[in-house]
């Protein structure tokens, strides 16, 4: 009788075990289709650009302003007018030491541009950091990694003006703000 009851207690504990697993996967798939909101932290982006170079761009930089990045779709026209829309701002944020950063989640990209890093092919992690379920995105992202601005779907005047704003808050970097530093050789 008493291995019975033990039976039946490891039984509940399983079934009470799958449950609470099936519970967080249905609540991180609820979560995927969340955009990315501002004060979310963005630690880095890795992946393969469309020569097959890897990059690993740690968002956390000093050295620069901030990160522009796009989320994109290869087939997807809304994310195509978000590229031809914020050519504006791409120049506006580069001026002001931003580095623009296109993530694709389609890994057969072939589209090449004078103007920041494409990335064609992300990590796991950089697709679920920054959701790539939901295209496209656009967000800016501080020297110090958090959101300072984001927008999910087509990019409006109101979102646009939302961006320029952000970025011309930014802190410049020092390399750009003032004279190079003079470096010593021994």
């Amino acid at each position: 009788m008493a291995l019975l009851l033990i039976g039946q207690a490891v039984h509940l504990h399983n079934v009470n075990l799958s449950y609470r697993l099936e519970l967080a996967a249905a609540d991180r798939m609820a979560r995927l289709d969340d955009p990315i909101r501002p004060n979310d932290t963005v630690a880095s982006v890795a992946g393969v650009d469309n020569t097959g170079r890897r990059h690993f761009i740690a968002m956390r930089d000093e050295t620069i302003a901030g990160s522009l990045l796009f989320t994109l779709g290869r087939r997807c026209p809304t994310c195509a007018a978000v590229l031809t829309r914020s050519t504006p701002l791409v120049q506006l944020a580069e001026t002001h030491g931003v580095q623009v950063l296109r993530i694709y989640r389609d890994p057969s990209i072939s589209e090449t541009s004078d103007r920041g890093l494409t990335i064609a092919a992300p990590s796991y992690r950089t697709w679920v950091q920054l959701n790539l379920n939901r295209i496209p995105q656009v967000m800016l992202v501080s020297r110090n990694g958090v959101v300072t601005a984001a927008s999910a779907g087509p990019l409006t005047t109101t979102t646009l003006t939302m961006f320029r704003e952000a970025v011309l808050r930014l802190p410049r970097p020092s390399a750009l703000s003032s004279e190079p530093a003079a470096t010593s050789r021994r």
